[in-house]
């Protein structure tokens, strides 16, 4: 099978050979997952959000963002985005209170969204900022690749790639505890 040289480099400890290499920042470290819902997971557990603590995510969102806050045990918020699904900036700005921990920023269907606004008022209000780059794996805004903005970001390999499972989490910040690598479930649970 020809996927099977790539399935097996994604397995294993995470340090195996991948044929691309996920934008990331100088000192920051990639942590392959089943999916890209599995890393927004892992996002939020190396947060250390609590069950007091939220995550505010878009409000046009198909539930994957969701779900995976949820079973780390943190809240969640939305804000508003507009027809042509861009961060209304007032809204986010007015949603991010004294629980809000982190801001989750989807990239829909590959185009970027406009972050320097959104990672100014996250630096200024102290939230760490995720990137949702699902639908983004080889996107750009202009020459600059998109997942470097934020603390974190997420991408779903399976969505761009034949592949039937894989994702990643990509930290930029070393001050998160991220695992070393996953434990890989045996071969017959997948």
């Amino acid at each position: 099978v020809m996927l099977d040289p790539v399935l097996r480099s994604l397995r294993g400890t995470g340090r195996g050979r991948v044929p691309f290499a996920l934008p990331q920042r100088a000192g920051g470290r990639t942590l392959w997952t089943f999916h890209g819902t599995a890393a927004v997971y892992q996002a939020v557990v190396a947060l250390g959000l609590t069950s007091a603590e939220k995550v505010l995510i878009p409000s046009y969102n198909c539930g994957h963002e969701l779900e995976p806050v949820m079973r780390a045990g943190a809240g969640v918020g939305f804000y508003r985005v507009d027809s042509q699904l861009r961060i209304d900036l007032d809204d986010l700005e007015a949603a991010i209170d004294s629980s809000a921990r982190a801001v989750l920023v989807t990239h829909y269907f590959g185009f970027p969204q406009k972050l320097d606004a959104v990672k100014a008022l996250c630096t200024r209000r102290g939230v760490a900022l995720i990137e949702d780059c699902a639908h983004t794996l080889f996107s750009a805004d202009g020459a600059v690749p998109l997942g470097l903005a934020g603390d974190f970001a997420v991408y779903s390999l399976r969505k761009t790639l034949p592949l039937p499972h894989a994702g990643a989490l990509v930290c930029h910040d070393d001050r998160w505890g991220l695992p070393a690598a996953l434990e890989v479930p045996p071969r017959l649970s997948t």
